[in-house]
Order: C-alpha cells, then structure tokens, then sequence
C-alpha cells in the first residue's frame, strides 16, 4: 500500500481499516523503539484478538527512507510480531459481555498484580482498565495510588480482556451499602462509585438496586448539558458531484476549559472509555453539518427530525474511527454556498453534542478537574468563522488534483471559550427549570425565563379553566347517574312479555329435543317428571361403552359431556340398520315421534309457564 507523509507523521497502512470492527481501534507506543506507534483493531472475522492495522513514525525521529527500511525488515504477521503486539496490549476491555461465573473463584489478588505491575511498567490499557475494574479509585492520580485504595473490584480476566462478572457487581453493590462494614469513603467517593456500578447495570439492562439508587441520590449532582467543540477545515476533496469531502477529527480525550459566568474556569475530564464507548462513538457517524450553529432567538439548538430541514448542508459518513487520543471521521459538506464559504477562509468546524456532566473533581495525568463528561453523544458539526487556536491535531486526507488546502484542527484543549455565532463570545449561565439543571449562553438565560414565565401563566389559566369545567362536568355527570337509575329500576319492575315467551319456546325446544334422543336410546323408558340432568344419565347408562362410569358426584358439565359422546354413539348405532328396514318402519315411526314431540312441546310450555319461567330442577 502507498506510504502517506503528513506534517508530523509518516504513515504506512497494513490493512483497511473496514476490515475491522467499529469501536476496536487502539493506538499503541512500541517500547524500546522511539517515535513508533501501532494503530490495532479486532478483525470483523478475526478470533477477538488484536490486529495491527497500520504503523505511524514521528518526523522526529524518523525520515521515510528510515521508516520504510525498518518497516520492510518486520513481518507483522509472523509469531514474533503477535507477541510484540501482545506485550504492548496489556489489558482489552470487553463491554459487550457479561459472565455469569461464581465471582468466589475469581483471582482478584492475582487480577490486582497484573494491572498493579502494568501501571508501573507504564503499558498501554493499564490506566484505563484499572478505572473500569475498580468501582472507585480513593486516589485521583493512578500513578501516585496505591492498589490498596483502589476499591470494589467486579470485573474478571479472561486471557487479556476484562469482562464483567454478574456477581462481582452485585458484591460491589452490596459493599457499598455497607453489607458487611461501611466503606471507608467519603460521601463523594460514594457517590463516585454507585455512579460507576449503575453505568454497568444500564449497560446491560440489570435492574439497579434501591441501595444504589439512594446513595447517588444522596450525594450526586448530575445533569446533562450541552458542549461545543471545535476544529478546522483542513484539505479537502470535491468529488464527482461538486460535494467537499474531508477526514476530521470529532473530538478527543483530555482536560477540556471552559468559563463559567463569572469568567473563573471550568475544567471538564473526557476518559478514553467515555470517548471511546461504542454508543458514544457511532453517535458521531450520520450526524448533520450545519452553517453555524442551529440558533433560535439567540439560544443554542440541539436538532432532530423536526428542524433538521432548516440547517442540514451535508452530514458526516457512518463509519467514526479512533485515532489515538482522538475520534477521527469523514465530513461531506453538500451545500454549494456553505462550500463556497469554506473555500473563502470559514473553514472553522464546531461539534455540538450533549453529555451528562458527572461532578467529581480529580486529577487526571497531572492535570486537574472539576467535573467528568459521561455517556457523550453527537448532534452536528457547525461551520464556524470563530478560531479557538491549535494546530495540535491537523487532519490528514488522500489529496487528488482537486483539492484545496486549508488546515483542519483540534481546538487546544487551553484556549479561550468557545464561540458559538459569528465572533461574538459568550459564557455559560446554570439555572432551574422544573428541579432540571440547564445551562445556556449567559444573555439567553432572561429570553428563556422570560417565556418560563409567559408558559407558567398560561398553564395557571388553563388549570383554572380545567377546575371550572371539572365541576361542570361533575353536576351533569350526576343528573346523567340519576336519568339511568330511574331507567334501570322502570326496566326491572316491567317484565318483557316477549322476551318471556322466546325464553320458553327455546326451553322447550331443547326439552324436545333432549326427549328424542331420550326415546332412541330408551324406547320404553319413562321421562315424565324427571330433570334435564336425569335424563341425560338415563341415555348414558343405555349405552354399554360407558356402564362401568360411575356419575355420582359428577358436574353438570361432565354429565352433559358424556351425554353428547353417548348421542353421537346412538346416531352411529342407527347408521349400521339397514336403509330398507329404516324406510319399512320410518312411515309409522316418525309420525308417532312428530306427535309426541308436539305433545311433549306443548307439556313443556305449560310448565315453563307454571313455574314463571324458571328453569326445570
């Protein structure tokens, strides 16, 4: 494959990167070997092991003819290599599976000097996989804590990777409620490591335990915000269609300044497994591009299907990748005057995303924080005209004879505050809206509860209006109940004559034909008197498949069952007689079963009518 030199680094692909699952790339310093870095994944159809996918040399160290002779003299497929990668890679941390094992065998001793001994040795994955094992770290600088304030392990190792384990978190859950002892943490620390042990019950949708829930609860200060990021336009592509196309990079981990109202800073921690997250990082793909970012009456939007239409001039391709410490994709930029202006020199981009602003102040890599952003998800990328410095993370991109050549940057994560329209800066301001916490540019906060105010009345009409219809609808209600109790004890003291006689016509339609199949079965049987039930037991006990049933005790329904299966057997039994004899004896027989079913007819109306309409016993 071509080798690619970019203003810091030359480059030399191993494999295509599509090969590769979304999510699995890691960026890796070769120890011992100065200025080179690995770019692993996991192949789509590889055993889960991790892959290399490209090598990076520093220009600091390395020219290409140097890079290229080492390069030449390295089988990355060979044994050798695999295990050269397997030293680099300390620790892979497996976030889609959870094992079921008895967390009573696993090793955490033995887990504990692993990443104890990676930590020291300064391996790659060693600080990452120690914040995922461990519910809390009492220390907030990993290289100055001990392993024994690392606190409520709930993860096991299998080969390399960690996995979580069910009932390792359970156990971690209960130690937090103080199962066994309380914890010797502080209520933040507390609340710190309940948030840590949610996350894995959302995760994989486990119910979270009240205790848990409480403790959070108690101690949390939480909320979800919006965030800007920024970067720069940097060479471009117009492809066959006039659209501009570039690889950008999204957003990055790190220490991130913002300013609150009052001008003090603001120190914000995104970690790599936040960054990183699969959720987090296909949230970047298919995002909107816009021209500027979406404003209505000066306050930030954040889009959706409803407004999309109104600000969409390209979008970002599907497929993000990691790139170090940064989460890298494509941007296709398809409106003509948003290209025209990006060629003109507004070649600044801007993401806006939203993320759950956790409040738990640390040290991260020697440098300090307030809060720390969590499940981090994109919304749109803004062309903007407003710098925010760096040229720490350029983009790099193929370049064709069609290309423009504007500097594509990550802002400097030390930089004054975002910009967010035109050159005008602004600061963020936090207030209450309903017991939520927002927080918005400072000079839209009185448009925003000014129409707070305005929604507040209304509903106060609209809930007095509700009252005075309530009551209304209450008196009509009551005359309504009273119409129809009327109606219903008019309707009980009439009796429906017609109803009446339909109920005895089909008693006796029943009684009838119940005394026909009576008559079959018993020709010289006697059934005046007798209940439905009794001869329905008179029929059974005729038919010599069921004269070893007892039928004491028995259920109507059970009777009545057995009756239609001793029927069905009597119409079997006639169907055997010959057809001549049933026409020689059907001309007498049949109009004498006429008349006395008529006869029987007419018995059973009488009594219907004797007994008001009840049924026989």
């Amino acid at each position: 494959m071509p080798w690619e030199e970019t203003e810091n680094e030359i480059r030399q692909r191993i494999k295509n990167p599509d090969l590769f699952e979304p999510g699995s790339f890691r960026s890796k310093s070769l120890s011992g070997i100065k200025g080179v870095r690995l770019i692993l994944g996991k192949l789509k159809d590889g055993d889960g092991s991790m892959t290399t996918q490209a090598v990076r040399f520093s220009k600091d160290n390395w020219t290409m003819s140097e890079a290229k002779a080492w390069f030449a003299e390295h089988n990355f497929d060979s044994e050798e290599w695999l295990q050269e990668i397997g030293k680099v890679d300390v620790v892979i941390i497996n976030k889609s599976v959870i094992s079921n094992d008895s967390w009573g065998n696993v090793n955490k001793d033995a887990i504990r000097g692993k990443l104890t001994k990676a930590l020291q040795d300064g391996e790659a994955g060693a600080q990452a996989a120690i914040r995922e094992m461990y519910a809390v770290i009492e220390s907030p600088d990993l290289r100055e804590a001990p392993s024994s304030n690392w606190w409520g392990p709930h993860h096991e190792m299998r080969g390399n990777a960690l996995v979580l384990n069910r009932e390792g978190l359970g156990a971690a859950a209960a130690a937090l409620a103080g199962a066994r002892a309380d914890p010797s943490l502080t209520p933040q620390e507390k609340q710190k490591a309940a948030t840590h042990l949610i996350r894995h019950y959302d995760q994989f949708d486990l119910e979270v335990p009240d205790s848990l829930k409480e403790i959070r609860s108690d101690n949390t200060d939480t909320h979800s915000v919006i965030r800007y990021d920024q970067s720069r336009v940097g060479q471009f592509e117009i492809t066959d269609q006039g659209y501009l196309k570039a690889d950008g990079r999204l957003t990055r981990t790190g220490v991130f300044t913002y300013h609150k109202p009052d001008g003090t800073e603001f120190k914000e921690l995104r970690l790599p497994e936040d960054v990183f997250d699969p959720e987090s990082m296909s949230s970047f793909g298919s995002v909107v591009i816009t021209d500027d970012h979406p404003v209505m009456d000066g306050i930030p939007l954040m889009l959706n299907a409803a407004n999309t239409k109104d600000y969409a001039v390209g979008y970002t391709m599907p497929e993000v990748r990691r790139d170090g410490d940064f989460l890298e994709g494509t941007l296709l930029i398809t409106d003509q005057k948003t290209i025209d202006k990006v060629k003109a020199g507004k070649n600044k981009l801007s993401n806006g995303y939203r993320c759950d602003l956790e409040m738990s102040p640390g040290v991260w890599n020697g440098e300090s924080y307030h809060a720390i952003q969590r499940r981090i998800r994109g919304n749109h990328v803004a062309i903007v005209d407003s710098p925010r410095a760096g040229e720490e993370a350029r983009i790099r991109i193929d370049s064709n004879d069609n290309t423009g050549n504007i500097a594509f940057s990550v802002s400097d994560i030390n930089q004054e505050s975002h910009n967010i329209n035109k050159k005008e800066n602004y600061t963020m301001a936090k207030f209450k809206v309903d017991g939520v916490d927002l927080e918005l540019p400072d000079g839209s906060v009185s448009l925003v509860q000014s129409a707070i105010e305005k929604r507040d009345a209304e509903i106060a009409k609209l809930k007095k209006d509700v009252e005075a219809g309530q009551k209304e609808l209450e008196k009509e209600k009551g005359r309504a109940d009273a119409a129809e109790a009327e109606a219903k004890k008019a309707k009980e003291e009439k009796v429906d004559e017609d109803k009446l006689n339909q109920m005895i016509n089909d008693r006796a339609e029943k009684k009838v034909a119940l005394l026909a199949v009576a008559k079959q079965a018993c020709p010289d049987g006697k059934f005046d008197g007798l209940a439905d039930r009794e001869i329905m037991i008179k029929v059974i006990e005729a038919d010599p498949t069921y004269k070893d049933i007892k039928l004491d005790g028995k259920s109507d329904d059970y009777v009545t069952a057995l009756f239609d299966a001793a029927a069905k057997n009597l119409d079997a039994r006639k169907d055997n007689v010959s057809r001549q004899t049933q026409a020689a004896a059907g001309a007498t027989h049949n109009d004498s079963d006429r008349l006395d079913a008529e006869a029987e007819r007419q018995k059973t109306i009488a009594r219907f009518r004797t007994n008001g309409g009840k049924k026989e016993e």
